[in-house]
């Protein structure tokens, strides 16, 4: 998928078979399959040029509610940076560095409800450590992964790994 104007997600063909091909990979990199039917509840597009659909002031990137939020909640974009249920703001993409979209708690956990739906959030990461100019200087590099999930209002860590791993040398 390369062009698309903002204002026809999730609804366009385009769009539609995307969205329908993420599902189907539910592998996520591995060997086996995830658990459980994993549901992303955003989608992150680049705003790779001005338009008259999408100009760069809104934003250089733009994420939007999942499609299941989109049709659940009957959402509609303002042609901006907010999505609106019933006259309702629902969610907004913020223009600051931070590039989050910003959901209504009520509607969200409404939603969750509704839906029958949990809500899990993954951290994950690689930090790698230089030293000097040659690959004998690299110390190595860390990896890390944590989930958390939403449990009676809080949010709560379910697991942690980290990992170094030092160089392997051949010397």
């Amino acid at each position: 998928m390369y062009e698309i104007s903002i204002g026809e997600y999730p609804w366009s063909g385009y769009i539609t078979q995307y969205l329908e091909e993420m599902q189907e990979e539910q592998s996520f990199r591995g060997n086996s399959p995830a658990p459980c039917h994993i549901i992303p509840t955003v989608n992150e597009y680049n705003n790779e040029k001005d338009s008259e659909f999408c100009p760069s002031s809104i934003a250089g990137k733009f994420m939007f509610p999942c499609k299941d939020l989109f049709e659940v909640l009957d959402l509609k974009w303002d042609g901006k940076n907010g999505f609106y249920t019933n006259e309702k703001l629902a969610a907004y993409l913020s223009e600051d560095s931070d590039s989050a979209l910003y959901i209504n708690k009520g509607l969200l956990m409404d939603y969750l409800e509704r839906s029958g739906q949990e809500i899990v959030w993954t951290v994950l990461g690689e930090k790698q450590k230089i030293g000097g100019m040659g690959f004998r200087d690299f110390p190595g590099r860390s990896e890390f992964s944590y989930s958390y999930y939403w449990d009676n209002g809080q949010i709560k860590r379910n697991h942690e790994v980290f990992h170094v791993r030092k160089p392997q040398y051949d010397g």
